[in-house]
């Protein structure tokens, strides 16, 4: 059952998609409290690319030292303290990588041409707003398409955009190129979905290989993804009519193809490929005997629990929208890849999950629209809503369930951070001026040991470091301070050792900012920004 939209309902649909593309849009620039490291990353490289020709990042070349020499995060601080200089001593501040030697991000080169134009914040931080809302409007008018009711249609959209791993990545997250896959990947896969053989004429198939470029050109996984999809879709729809299957197969074997290619010899750097997933029994034995493995599994099948249900109405897309979750649920980076929401951990199985969970509800409203009982479809929906709002997306040990956390759903917390960044103009000005003060700070061609909230603000014409690296040649410090009983203690080191290991280390960065000769009595605070502080090296 299909029907058009029509020109009132398209262009109402379109309008609000514009106010809810510009709130965001605005939102992410004004929220540069939540600019971190890899947003830092991602704007220098974008930058570099678009005045020198070449993605390159001295911030990302500071990061890999930092993560890869050593691992301080893990390290004893009795065994740093014994050898100083191997955190705090290097004499030449990093150079600059090639961001995409971690990752074929190929699409910045098309984005490079508008940063010419725009600053990269405007750019990356729209197309950011843009995939995310873009993907809701997506799913309403294929949902419209299907045959489903207005009604119907806004509330699966809401209960899409009620999910932690959709509102909480475009509140909350950083920009990746991989969250562009959100709305390019659910483009694909849509256009997969559709029939692309009508009355003996071929459709959809320029368009197909468009969507299959873009998501080829996002990331590496985007091809994989992209290709997987495909595949199991035309094997599991073979007697569909008018699958094309034949051209799609041939695209398929294209992705898939590529992102073979890509992973064996144009990212050779990325090391998560041979890390991430477990590649023997042992391995993944070892995955699953973790402590909080079974815990953060339950909590990650508990959040999408919603989708997944609404999707086993159409069981097909239902089965490569839970395959494509695997890597997810059995892969291991510490539980970020399971319940870390406002990462982009999400961005490769979720548009598959939201196609699936389209798919199956357009079976379950057509089934229940011929037994009159759409109300009772409104009202599932809604109580799913209800169920995600009270639902904590991050304790997993125990499971909370609870009226109270409805407070920090999506709703409220987009209500109010709007009301508040939006719509009043003291909380923009306090950022602003917080923005301006770190930068004046920091004068241009400084070398600044810094904490990932600093590195968006100062990686222009300043050599960053990631704190405390390098706390012996850096002219400037950033890092976390706060008043304790009248004193300035300052934090901002990172030990994942516990509580006592923590404090021990940041003991131990702070006296040897002192030794290197920080003025650390009279450092510029700005509590209102993270908590960050700028101290300068005066001798």
């Amino acid at each position: 059952m299909g029907r058009t939209v029509s020109r009132t309902e398209f262009f109402a649909a379109i309008a609000i998609f514009a106010i809810v593309f510009t709130m965001c849009t605005a939102y992410k620039l004004i929220r540069s409290d939540q600019w971190f490291g890899d947003s830092a990353v991602y704007f220098q490289a974008t930058e570099n690319l678009a005045s020198r020709g070449a993605p390159v990042s001295q911030v990302k070349a500071s990061v890999n030292d930092y993560m890869d020499s050593g691992s301080f995060q893990s390290t004893p601080t009795a065994a740093i303290a014994a050898n100083p200089s191997s955190l705090f001593g290097r004499s030449t501040p990093a150079t600059e990588v090639n961001v995409l030697r971690g990752h074929a991000y190929f699409v910045l080169f098309p984005i490079a041409l508008l940063v010419k134009l725009l600053p990269v914040q405007v750019v990356l931080l729209s197309l950011y707003a843009f995939s995310f809302s873009g993907m809701i409007l997506l799913a309403y008018f294929m949902l419209r398409i299907k045959g489903v009711s207005i009604i119907s249609a806004c509330l699966f959209c809401l209960l899409v955009a009620s999910q932690p791993a959709w509102w909480q990545g475009l509140l909350l997250g950083q920009f990746y190129p991989d969250r562009l896959f959100l709305l390019a990947g659910f483009a694909f896969m849509a256009f997969v979905a559709l029939t692309t053989v009508q009355n003996g004429k071929l459709t959809n198939r320029v368009w197909l290989a468009v969507m299959a470029l873009l998501c080829a050109s996002i990331n590496e996984r985007g091809a994989l993804v992209a290709g997987v999809f495909m595949l199991f879709y035309v094997a599991l729809y073979w007697k569909k009519p008018g699958l094309d299957r034949y051209y799609k197969l041939a695209l398929s074997a294209g992705l898939l193809g590529y992102s073979y290619v890509a992973i064996k010899f144009i990212v050779p750097t990325d090391t998560s490929y041979s890390t991430f997933l477990p590649t023997s029994l042992d391995g993944l034995l070892n995955v699953v005997h973790l402590p909080q493995f079974i815990p953060l599994v339950a909590l990650f099948l508990l959040v999408n629990a919603p989708l997944l249900s609404l999707s086993f109405f159409e069981w097909r897309t239902a089965a490569i929208a839970v395959f494509l979750m695997l890597p997810n649920i059995f892969g291991n980076i510490g539980g970020a890849e399971k319940v870390g929401w406002s990462t982009h951990y999400p961005s490769y199985y979720f548009p598959s999950l939201v196609l699936a969970a389209l798919m199956g509800y357009a079976a379950l409203h057509h089934q229940a629209a011929a037994k009159r009982r759409l109300p009772a479809l409104y009202a599932l929906t809604a109580a799913f809503m209800v169920y995600i709002a009270v639902l904590n997306p991050y304790s997993y040990s125990p499971i909370s369930l609870a009226l109270s956390n409805a407070a920090d759903s999506f709703f409220p917390t987009a209500a109010a951070d709007a009301n508040q960044f939006l719509f009043q103009s003291e909380p923009r000005r306090n950022l602003e001026a917080a923005v301006n003060g770190i930068r004046q700070a920091v004068p241009p061609h400084s070398v600044v040991s810094s904490v990932e909230g600093g590195m968006p603000l100062l990686y222009q014409d300043r050599t960053i470091e990631f704190f405390p690296e390098d706390l012996d040649h850096a002219d400037y410090a950033v890092l976390g301070a706060h008043y304790i009983n009248g004193k300035i203690s300052y934090f901002g080191s990172v030990s994942y050792l516990g509580a006592d290991e923590q404090a021990k280390l940041s003991d131990l960065v702070q006296a040897r900012m002192i030794a290197d000769g920080y003025d650390v009595d009279h450092p510029k605070m700005f509590p209102g920004f993270k908590g960050l502080a700028v101290v300068r090296r005066v001798h």
